[in-house]
């Protein structure tokens, strides 16, 4: 979801989308997956060491591809060097 990440840079990618319909959302999948949605409205990338999402009610997140379940909170942190990444 972030075309441009970089294991090694000690920052997080974060791929934020808001604003788009489900329906049209699904439509978009492929786009997600070929990595060409940057600069599309509703889609932004972020570049940061930590990341902070608060909501107002709960919603069902997901982290890397992992089930969160439903929060209201959840804090992402970039630990540099903590991360093996075999090539």
């Amino acid at each position: 979801m972030a075309p441009k990440a970089n294991c090694q840079d000690g920052k997080l990618s974060v791929c934020l989308v808001y604003g788009i319909p489900r329906l049209k959302a699904f439509f978009l999948l492929p786009v997600l997956v070929r990595g060409r949605h940057e600069g599309l409205k509703g889609f932004e990338v972020v570049e940061c060491e930590s990341y902070e999402l608060r909501l107002e009610t709960p919603m069902v997140l997901h982290a890397d591809g992992e089930y969160l379940g439903r929060q209201r909170m959840i804090r992402y942190v970039c630990e540099k060097g903590k991360l093996q990444v075999v090539k």
